[in-house]
């Protein structure tokens, strides 16, 4: 009998941007897959092609409380109807919310991945009470699965030393890893001569876009030459997230490019030399940094658990203290006054990459740890 695996998100983008790789080793490795996830019908054809199910369910939204009952029911619903080998829950939210099919489905399997905590990160560090609270919620909503699979080790050691998981659970994955051959750049000191930052996320306050454009200010008046571009889109759904009328006003008073959504992110980072991602956010360990890396890139970065941990300062990129635009304007200037460094730190990145984000040696180590 053919084992089969289950994936619960509730972004089905994401699923297939950052994961894809994942569910086509598990596809590869012989794996009936399926996904339990809202969207739209392009990602979904793009999803089947790759051979596996989908199963549409209701997208939860925090305007809308009812709706996590909804995602609830049909996560329910869909488990029932599979009953798989194993299932791999994503998001915290999520993995507090399907916990009690560890209780309703004992002969499944069930692994989470922790992330990153988000703008819950902000929020833990000043409220002992939350932080109490969190531990609580999240004590009880982990204590069925077998294995945690962590991003970074400032969280992993967050959830140990609050007694919400045993280090004998907890297993460090340090990024969902990339393609290497995919994710690749040729790149050349001489190319460098015109330097242009990116930044690529969704557009939150804690992702630093708002310290991005006030430093892109300030570099642009030394260096007029420089460019300034933003790749990403607001969130809707997080209440952390820039408005439309916040983006027009930033297009207005600094000299940078907002592109919005784009599906060929790697067309823009071949494109551009250096990736800045100044994010105080709760990360996990960003993907963004990882394709960066891989394509021979410096980065520039916050020093906050995830980032700061996917960059060796001064070998393959800088990092700075969080929200502080004009230390992130000096970084810009660092490399904007030595071309010959950007080539260096990306050569650099891109080494780091294929030891450490190599796609294939992650999905190897989640599916090993499912199926021991």
């Amino acid at each position: 009998m053919t084992s089969s695996i289950i994936f619960f998100s509730s972004d089905d983008r994401s699923l297939l941007n950052f994961r894809g790789d994942f569910i086509r080793s598990c596809v590869a490795r012989g794996y009936e897959v399926h996904l339990v996830t809202p969207g739209d019908e392009g990602n979904f054809d793009t999803l089947s092609e790759m051979g596996v199910l989908i199963h549409k369910c209701v997208r939860p939204q925090l305007s809308a409380p009812v709706s996590y009952l909804k995602f609830l029911r049909d996560g329910i619903k869909f488990q029932r109807i599979v009953r798989p080998t194993f299932c791999l829950i994503f998001f915290v939210r999520n993995i507090v919310i399907f916990s009690v099919l560890c209780y309703m489905f004992p002969k499944t399997k069930f692994f989470c991945i922790i992330e990153g905590l988000g703008t819950s990160k902000n929020i833990l560090q000043r409220s002992k009470l939350f932080r109490l609270l969190f531990s609580l919620i999240m004590r009880i909503s982990v204590f069925r699965y077998s294995s945690i699979f962590f991003n970074n080790t400032h969280d992993m050691e967050f959830f140990v030393d609050n007694n919400i998981v045993s280090y004998r659970k907890c297993i460090l994955l340090g990024g969902i890893g990339v393609d290497l051959d995919y994710w690749s750049a040729v790149r050349t000191v001489e190319e460098q001569n015109d330097v242009q930052f990116v930044f690529v996320g969704r557009l939150l306050k804690e992702k630093g876009v708002l310290e991005f454009c006030r430093a892109a200010q300030l570099v642009s008046l030394r260096f007029p030459v420089a460019k300034f571009v933003v790749v990403g889109d607001i969130d809707t759904n997080n209440p952390s997230s820039f408005t439309r009328e916040d983006i027009r006003k930033f297009e207005r008073n600094y000299p940078v490019l907002f592109v919005g959504h784009v599906n060929d992110v790697k067309g823009v980072l071949v494109q551009s030399q250096v990736l800045c991602l100044p994010s105080y956010y709760g990360e996990g360990l960003p993907r963004t940094i990882q394709e960066a890396m891989a394509c021979a890139m410096p980065i520039i970065t916050c020093k906050c658990p995830g980032s700061e941990e996917a960059i060796i300062p001064g070998k393959n990129g800088l990092s700075v203290p969080p929200r502080d635009y004009w230390a992130l304007a000096a970084a810009m200037v660092a490399y904007v006054s030595d071309r010959e460094l950007i080539y260096l730190h990306g050569q650099a990145s891109r080494k780091i990459a294929e030891v450490i984000y190599d796609t294939t040696v992650k999905s190897s180590l989640i599916i090993s740890t499912m199926e021991d």
